[in-house]
Parts: C-alpha cells; structure tokens; sequence
C-alpha cells in the first residue's frame, strides 16, 4: 500500500515537472499583456477567371454542336471559410499560421436534339445539366497590424470597445476542378473529369468589429474586407493531360472579398 502511494507521488511529481517543462516557453512569452488569439472567418469571394471561362465558353471545347443557343456561363464568384492561430509578441504586432477552404460552382444547361433519317426532322430531345466545380486548400502565415493596440486609439472613448487591424497572409494552396454532367430525364449523374493545381496566395485584409467581452478572456465579432491574388498552375489531369483537350489552363481566385470573422482570444 506504501509502496503504491511513493509510486503515484512520484509519477504525479514527475507529471508537474513535464507540465512545468511544457508550459514555460507559454509563460514566458504572456508577460506584458502577449496573448494568443484564434479567429474564424466566412467571406463571399470574386473570382478574375477570365482564362478558365474562356476555355468553358468555346464551342470546340463543349465538344457538340447539337444545341439550339449557348449561353456563356462564368465561374466569377465563391466563398470561403477559414481559421487563424495568432500569437502577440508585441503590443501591436501578431503572428500565426493560417488555414482555409474556398470554392465556386458554375452550371450550363444543354439541349441535345436528335436527328434521324434524312429528312431533318429532329424525333427526340435530351436535356442536360453541365457542372464545373473548382474548389482550393490553402495554409500559410498571416501578420497582423493591431491598430486599436496603437496609443492613439486609447485616446478616444467612442472607440473603447472597438477593434481595427490590417491583415496579411502568404501562403500555399492545393486546388482541384470537377466537372459533372446530370440528366434529370434519365435521373442520374456522371463524374466526367478531375484535374489539380497548385499556386502561391497571397492575402491583405482590413478588420474592424466589436470587442464583446473583455476579461480574462475575450471574444469580438467584425467584418473583414480584403483582397486575394492567388493563381495556380495549369490544370492536369492525374495522366498528365492538361485541361481542356490537353490545353493548359489557370484557375485564377484573384479579387476582392467581404465577409464576417469571430475571434476568441486571451
């Protein structure tokens, strides 16, 4: 019975140690009001694909002519959610990693008419649905300039429980285009291709929100407003084959954005 409480006093001694070890560096680096921040996001994203939208829009790519009008379709829009982990090491000044996923859809609706013997009447007609779904990845590092940090902002009451920062991330991401073909007649769906690409982003934001509680810990909401530019590679096919008919083309996710973040800090 000794034996088994000198065992557990040791191991209990033993894990105070490994949690001292642990959490020093974290002690160290909150003296002096340094804190550590997560944050949450969604935006709404405008998309320059111009060379993407291109390729969906050429009739030689659409690979038919069996339809009555073509409409063109643009991929120009999306959305985004992600999450930040940032640390403050100086009274204005934050630093941290990020992560992200983003897309945006585009559909085009066919009409396929049929035609037999030789007298040019058509006997039948097959609607159909076209999808292109483009979807991305990304992870990087962001700073952040905390203006309400700044000694000037102290200095106005209205702006107590308000927040402001500019923020810039860099980073990588990894994207991938699908694309589908759906006929409600014969009620089925057909995964017609997939390609990937990779590129760099880079993202600057301005944030201004409401600080909603101040204690110990705090939470504030806000809106964010910014601008990415992010273009990728050329899309490829896992056999090599470039997208369309082996004709290299970019997704380019570059434009503006505005959207809504939460954070939770201390």
């Amino acid at each position: 019975m000794i034996t088994k409480i000198l065992q557990n006093s040791t191991k209990i001694r033993i894990l105070k140690k490994l949690l001292i070890i642990i959490l020093f560096p974290f002690t160290i680096l909150s003296q002096n009001g340094n804190t550590f921040r997560i944050e949450f996001n969604t935006d709404f994203r405008g998309y320059e694909m111009n060379e993407f939208n291109e390729r969906i829009n050429d009739p030689a790519f659409i690979d038919t002519s069996l339809y009555d009008e073509l409409s063109r379709i643009s991929l120009s829009e999306g959305f985004n959610f992600g999450m930040s982990i940032s640390y403050r090491p100086f009274k204005f000044i934050s630093l941290g990693v990020y992560g992200g996923y983003q897309y945006g859809s585009v559909k085009r609706d066919l009409r396929f008419v049929f035609y037999q013997g030789g007298n040019g009447i058509p006997n039948d007609t097959l609607f159909l649905e076209r999808r292109y779904e483009a979807q991305s990845y990304n992870a990087g590092l962001n700073a952040k300039l905390i203006f309400n940090q700044m000694n000037f902002w102290s200095k106005y009451s209205l702006l107590k429980k308000i927040e402001s920062a500019l923020n810039i991330q860099v980073g990588y991401g990894w994207t991938s285009l699908m694309t589908y073909d759906s006929s409600e007649d014969y009620g089925n769906e057909d995964f017609k291709g997939y390609y990937h690409a990779q590129g760099v982003q880079l993202t600057s934001s301005f944030k201004i929100g409401y600080i909603l509680t101040k204690n110990n810990y705090f939470s504030s909401i806000g809106l964010n407003l910014g601008y990415q530019y992010y273009v990728t590679s050329d899309l490829q096919a896992e056999g090599g084959l470039f997208f369309p008919n082996n004709e290299k083309t970019k997704l380019d996710f570059s434009g503006f954005n505005i959207g809504l973040y939460l954070s939770i800090g201390r």
